[in-house]
Parts: structure tokens; C-alpha cells; sequence
């Protein structure tokens, strides 16, 4: 889709936003977190139209990644799910971003004989949702000029960049004979790593 993967990440992260995008999505409630927000454990239950009859599903954050990934887990009386949004710029052109949507659908015990024909409709729903997002995304009216990205964005990588170099560094020390022999004795200074 077109638009940065930290903007679209932000608006498809957003479960409110779900009804714009998800077809067959009547109406999101946030039950629990900061609205807007995509933070683990925020709570929603969604109330939607699949196959013609209305169903009402709880959703929660399980995983999240910022910019990166957003997991939730799902159950309603008939089924439990998990849906992962995975997002990365698209690395031929930093104006899109690769959206990857996987789904594993389990219905409950007195739906189960009916697996294989919902487990067909429904898998037709996350591409149809894809091409929605696409299309909104063109638009001119795009929603994601109105998303400000925050600096706690960029001080998450520079957290993630600094603990990668002490990692790095560590690292060093341990496959260096010499370095390690320093390090167990407690005598190793350390300029002397490079």
C-alpha cells in the first residue's frame, strides 16, 4: 500500500480504525488501553456481518513490534482466532509498504463440522481487506496525512541500536581469547575493546 510503513502501521494498527478497511467490521468498542493506541493487552469487541449473520468476537493485543508487527488473539462462542499483521517498507520504493496478513481460524465444538466451508469464505476476507486498505490509501484524502508519528518511534531504534552495540561488543570480548582471560579475572578495560 502506499504510505509509510510507520504511518500505515499506525492506522491498520489501530483497531477503531477496523470498520474503514475490514469488510463485513459494523462497529469496534475499545474495552480496554489508550484509544489509538497499539499497546499489548488493549481489549476490543467487535460486532460484524459474516454471512449474513451478526457476530460479536473480543479481540486483544498479544504481540506487538512498532512499526514492525501487530498479533491478536480472538474468541467469540463459535471460533477462536489469531491474526498477524506483519509491515516492512518496501525496499524498492520507501513511499510503500509490504503488508503480510496471516489467519488461523479455529471454530469451537458444536461449529466444528462446519471448519471447511467458514475456513473458504472467510479466507477471502484479509485480501479483500488488503485491497481496501490499497484503495484507501490512494486516495487523495488519504487518512495517513492526518498520523503524526512520534519520536518515540526513533528513540525506540536508537534504544534498539545502542543495546545491539553493546551486544556487539560483548560479543567481541567473548570470542577474543585474550579479551575473555581479561574480562574472567576482571581486569579488562574497556578501551582496550574495539
Amino acid at each position: 500500500v502506499r504510505g509509510s510503513f510507520r504511518k500505515v502501521f499506525k492506522y491498520v494498527g489501530d483497531f477503531n480504525r477496523l470498520p474503514e478497511w475490514y469488510p463485513g467490521v459494523d462497529a469496534v468498542t475499545q474495552t480496554r488501553g489508550e484509544e489509538g493506541s497499539v499497546n499489548l493487552k488493549n481489549t476490543y469487541t467487535v460486532d460484524r456481518t459474516i454471512m449474513r449473520m451478526q457476530h460479536t468476537s473480543t479481540y486483544e493485543i498479544i504481540d506487538v513490534v512498532p512499526g514492525k508487527k501487530v498479533v491478536y488473539s480472538a474468541q467469540s462462542p463459535v471460533h477462536t482466532a489469531v491474526h498477524q499483521l506483519y509491515f516492512q517498507e518496501d525496499p524498492t520504493d520507501r513511499n510503500y509498504t509490504n503488508i503480510r496478513y496471516i489467519k488461523k481460524l479455529q471454530l469451537r465444538s458444536i461449529a466444528g463440522p462446519l471448519q471447511p466451508l467458514v475456513t473458504g469464505n472467510l479466507s477471502k476476507i484479509p485480501e479483500e481487506g488488503l485491497r481496501n486498505l490499497a484503495i484507501i490509501f490512494l486516495r487523495a484524502d488519504t487518512p495517513l496525512k492526518d498520523i503524526k508519528v512520534s519520536i518515540d518511534d526513533t528513540a525506540a531504534q536508537e534504544s534498539a541500536t545502542l543495546k545491539f552495540q553493546r551486544l556487539q561488543k560483548a560479543y567481541n570480548v567473548l570470542r577474543n581469547p585474550d579479551h575473555k582471560r581479561l574480562y574472567d579475572s576482571g581486569e579488562l578495560v574497556e578501551e582496550l575493546v574495539q
